[in-house]
């Protein structure tokens, strides 16, 4: 019997004195690939701008991905995609189990020329996102969290988390982790925890905030222990890198128990953060965003009240200072690719200039178009293309 094991095996002292809280507040939806596969989820709920997707592969079982749901962004994220080792039903708290591990029959041993540990591994999830960016960075948002908090932090059962990127089709061996802190640290347990890199930790035990100096139980996040049974999250990081505009990527994202199955972890990807933007926005504050620009089937220019709101948001740009603005086009699928890439640029263009003649820098404007890549609704329905065919605004400043 493994350590693990034997821990599993104590009876712990009765914990449902700690919260009068007997439900959770966050929602998980599992991907059952009926009616929410993988595909829709990454191109529906975690891409955002500057980013087209090539192919998207998986090595995932239906239970360990999902979408998730949280009102109170309790870990800086109010929803997003949830890819763990376990199934997604046991994320939910509050945390009143000791070790929650689940274990995903069928799931054997991964490798490949980027995932290379001596060892053994369980329930690993693989999810590989091939894609062209349109500016000279890519980032996004994310947070991780698991069971092993805090019993294995130092000890070789840590489950083993990686963002794995590289160019598409690179002879070179294998990736770069772009799962790193700002001090270049990997994000993994044995580098973020109590006793190191605490200020990227998130402690949820209710047994640790004792204070065994002063004999008293230090405060701890309520809502947080009610909500996740998660022991430990790190709080909500950025991952990014620089590419090159035009060329093809490959991001793969893995997760898994290493040594056994027990103790389950998980990523929590922050919904429509996946984006591409110039080095020198990343640390820049989006300061708006709207998707309300909409036209007319195979028309580039704007509809009646759309066009009425660019007096307004062109005087927000000049009053604020805005020292970078992004203009994306959109389309609806109806005609064919390159005539819709083309449709959208000029889109694109078209509010440019209407910007320009309300007095806005032509200098800080930067146009591109996605054709009918990225539709934030169904194409199927009138109302789903109507929202299509838009025009995104994004304004930056430092």
């Amino acid at each position: 019997m493994s350590f693990k094991e034997t821990l599993l095996e104590i009876i712990l002292i009765p914990l449902s004195f700690i919260s009068n809280v007997a439900s959770s507040q966050i929602q998980i939806q599992k991907c059952d690939n009926k009616k929410l596969t993988i595909e829709q989820l990454v191109i529906d709920h975690f891409i955002k701008s500057g980013i087209k997707i090539t192919s998207i592969e998986s090595r995932i079982h239906s239970d360990g991905i999902g979408l998730f749901s949280d009102p109170q962004k309790l870990l800086g994220i109010k929803d997003g995609i949830v890819l763990a080792t376990g199934n997604l039903d046991s994320i939910k708290g509050p945390n009143k189990r000791f070790g929650m591990s689940s274990h995903f029959n069928g799931i054997g041993r991964y490798q490949d020329e980027d995932f290379i540990t001596r060892a053994e591994n369980f329930d690993a999830m693989v999810l590989k996102i091939n894609f062209i960016p349109t500016f000279d960075s890519i980032c996004f948002e994310y947070c991780f969290g698991s069971e092993e908090y805090p019993e294995f932090v130092n000890s070789e059962f840590n489950d083993l988390f990686e963002l794995y990127f590289k160019p598409k089709g690179s002879t070179v061996t294998g990736s770069t982790n772009i799962a790193l802190l700002p001090n270049h640290q990997t994000v993994c347990i044995n580098e973020i925890n109590k006793n190191k890199n605490s200020d990227y930790f998130i402690d949820n035990t209710f047994e640790n905030h004792f204070d065994k100096y002063k004999k008293n139980w230090a405060p701890f996040n309520q809502n947080l222990f009610d909500n996740y049974e998660y022991d430990g999250f790190t709080k909500l990081l950025t991952a990014g890198s620089k590419v090159i505009p035009g060329k093809e990527y490959e991001l793969k994202i893995i997760i898994c128990d290493l040594n056994d199955f027990n103790f389950d972890s998980g990523v929590f990807l922050k919904s429509k953060s996946f984006r591409s933007i110039p080095a020198k926005d990343i640390f820049k504050k989006s300061k708006y965003k709207k998707y309300a620009f909409q036209f007319d089937i195979s028309k580039s220019t704007l509809m009646g009240d759309n066009l009425n709101a660019i007096p307004e948001i062109a005087q927000y740009i000049i009053t604020n200072h805005i020292d970078s603005i992004y203009l994306i086009g959109h389309t609806d699928s109806t005609g064919n690719a390159d005539s819709n890439l083309s449709l959208s640029k000029k889109r694109a263009l078209s509010i440019k200039q209407l910007l320009i003649n309300e007095g806005v820098d032509e200098s800080i404007i930067r146009t591109s178009g996605r054709g009918s890549n990225a539709p934030i609704k169904n194409n199927s329905s009138n109302q789903g293309r109507m929202l299509n065919r838009r025009v995104e605004i994004m304004l930056f400043k430092k």
